[in-house]
């Protein structure tokens, strides 16, 4: 049996498979993130980490031993900032990757560094959320913490140090941080210097998300009823992993994800310059690989805040029918879904969340579809600009919350006017994971082979209605796209804390 651990921004999963992808059980539990302040995202690590145990219990329990557990591998969210003191206690709560609190040290950094050295070292914009930019903001305002500081870790290696006590990096979180030169694949001494960082607040070593990193503690052995040989591997940013789950391994195919935030990516075997910095370029788990990826902070995360706080007597299913009752573009409702900040296509932490042509005819069913289609117009956004980058997938498979919602994925294809695959195997980022793990104890040679072992055919296609299509069209370029470009100002003003004083 293979263990893929996945620590997500809203909770974890962990799913039990055997080499051949024979699903055994999954468990999971949630958490919400700390919004101490407006535009503030952060999270005790120790959250992770109690409830990974209860969700490895619940996955656990649904199988016939522990023991048979040879492998464990992780996926994780991205960008996320955790520090250590020389003891490797969490010195502060974990700042997230949807944290837009750093706008002022953005603004610092960029004038550091030249337009045509950030497009050719880091390949990526700089924004709040990032370890570089966090990790800035710390430097400036916590200088007693900052002083403490011995690593810097991304959230999920946080978890494999508590299961094997080894602290540790690898490349596809790696090159998610910004101190990072995606291209040469290694830290990036300038880019630390400059902005006063020490270089050793990084692990030394960059291993590959296959790599063994140790074997389970003799306590978790004990707690869990685990094979005190059960290896642990490093694992992959949660993109790389759903990559890999989603059976891409190689340039042609497109993936959708839909979680609490959007990411539209494309594999490559070059890295492909932008000189736009408006998507970002990011090490995969076979190091032959980037991918360009469009990154939505606001998705479902949008639409969990609706039903928290307008629907929480509904269920996901309850919304759904009512939605489904409504035709596209939600009577002229429309639903601007960038309620903290945005990453692709603005960079502009200031953006804020519109409702827009609201009136006495809407419904409920209305606003739940029109948050649904606000949140599918930024996909949009994203695939528009990979295609314009030249990216022609020749197929686009959907992953994430959104598969588990028929008339979200129909709208999703009809806004983008593609067919949508689904495939038949679920939980793509913790079989990404487990993938890892097979391949670290040589069950597998590489990503290919493990792929063409583990993954399944597809389930099913979603299919468009062009008629659908050319509706969605005319509301997107007429309506959808013109609502930033009118309220930027006014986003900026409403940003502002002291604003009404």
């Amino acid at each position: 049996m293979l263990m893929g651990i996945d620590l997500g921004t809203s909770k974890v999963k962990v799913a039990i498979t055997n080499k051949y992808n024979d699903f055994l059980s999954i468990g999971e539990e949630e958490y919400v993130f700390d919004v101490p302040k407006n535009g503030y995202a952060e999270q005790d690590p120790e959250v992770w980490w109690n409830a990974t145990k209860k969700a490895m219990v619940k996955a656990i329990n649904s199988i016939e031993s522990p023991i048979k557990i040879k492998a464990i591998g992780f996926s994780g969210q991205m960008h996320g900032l955790v520090l250590l003191d020389k003891n490797f206690n969490v010195i502060r709560k974990a700042i997230l990757h949807c944290d837009q609190r750093s706008i002022k040290q953005v603004e610092t950094i960029k004038n550091l560094f030249d337009k045509e050295y950030l497009i050719n070292t880091l390949h990526n914009p700089i924004f709040s959320g990032f370890q570089l930019t966090s990790l800035k903001w710390i430097q400036e305002n916590e200088i007693e913490n900052y002083s403490k500081i011995y690593k810097i870790i991304s959230p999920k290696d946080y978890i494999r140090f508590k299961l094997c006590g080894e602290i540790g990096v690898e490349y596809t979180d790696a090159s998610a941080t910004l101190l990072f030169d995606v291209e040469k694949k290694e830290w990036s001494r300038e880019i630390i210097e400059t902005c006063g960082f020490d270089i050793n607040f990084l692990p030394s070593k960059i291993n590959c998300p296959s790599d063994i990193a140790g074997y389970i503690k003799p306590e978790i052995v004990t707690e869990f009823g685990m094979n005190r040989g059960t290896v642990v591997v490093y694992g992959g940013s949660d993109q790389s992993m759903q990559l890999l789950g989603s059976g891409v391994y190689k340039k042609g195919i497109m993936t959708i994800t839909l979680g609490s935030g959007a990411q539209t990516v494309m594999l490559d075997d070059n890295p492909m310059l932008n000189p736009k910095l408006n998507t970002h370029l990011f090490l995969s788990a076979n190091s032959s690989y980037w991918f360009s990826m469009g990154a939505v902070l606001n998705a479902g995360i949008a639409f969990s805040w609706l039903k928290r706080t307008f629907f929480e007597n509904l269920s996901f299913e309850e919304m759904d029918n009512l939605a489904n009752s409504i035709e596209p573009c939600s009577n002229n409702l429309v639903f601007f879904p960038c309620l903290a900040g945005e990453r692709t296509p603005y960079l502009d932490s200031n953006t804020r969340g519109v409702f827009l042509g609201a009136s006495y005819i809407h419904n409920k069913g209305d606003f739940i579809r029109a948050t649904m289609e606000g949140i599918a117009f930024s996909i949009k956004e994203s695939y528009d600009l990979l295609i314009e980058r030249g990216y022609n997938p020749n197929k686009i498979i959907a992953a994430g919350g959104v598969v588990n919602s028929p008339l979200w994925l129909k709208i999703l294809s009809d806004i983008i006017g593609k067919e949508i695959w689904i495939n038949e195997s679920k939980e793509q980022a913790s079989l990404g994971a487990c993938i890892e793990a097979a391949i670290g104890i040589g069950y597998y040679r590489n990503e290919e082979e493990a792929c063409n072992h583990m993954i399944k055919a597809p389930a099913k296609v979603i299919k468009p209605n062009l008629i659908n299509t050319a509706k969605y069209e005319n509301f997107y370029n007429n309506i959808y796209k013109e609502i930033y470009k009118s309220n930027k100002t006014i986003f900026s003003k409403l940003s502002l804390d002291n604003f009404l004083i």
